[in-house]
């Protein structure tokens, strides 16, 4: 599909609603800076599916395009991963250097594209009074301008 028929999200499309599923892609290796990465899938209930980008600069704005299954490969996320966000609501969509596009969730979670505990970049999620997460390192998305 180009990308000038790709259908972006709204901010109204992923706040607010329910995550069904995490997903990932498969595991890929960058021979260059020598580590292994995979994107991050959410699936909501109503069935749209979008990335995790990992690599959003958080003083611009991206769309986030609406993945077709049929595009990608997904595999489940870890369990616990998926057991953290399964039925959980998204309260807002987050940027940050370290993070990229991350989600906050109701109970107090952050969903992102970081290092996991196999030190692969892949899902993580996290409480946000971890030590890990400091919630100044992260501001709300500013949505691109519908056009």
């Amino acid at each position: 599909m180009t990308e000038s028929r790709r259908s972006f999200l709204t901010r109204d499309d992923i706040v607010g609603k329910r995550i069904r599923r995490v997903y990932r892609s498969e595991w890929m290796d960058d021979t260059i800076k020598h580590f292994t990465w995979s994107e991050v899938f959410i699936e909501l209930d109503d069935g749209i599916i979008f990335c995790l980008e990992p690599l959003i600069d958080p003083f611009c704005s991206i769309p986030i395009p609406k993945i077709n299954r049929s595009e990608r490969k997904l595999v489940p996320a870890d369990e616990e991963v998926n057991r953290e966000c399964r039925e959980r609501i998204i309260v807002e969509a987050v940027v940050g250097l370290a993070m990229g596009f991350g989600l906050l969730l109701d109970g107090g979670y952050i969903l992102y594209a970081g290092t996991t505990p196999s030190g692969r970049i892949g899902p993580v999620v996290k409480h946000v009074s971890s030590e890990d997460v400091a919630i100044e390192d992260y501001e709300i998305y500013k949505w691109p301008k519908a056009s």
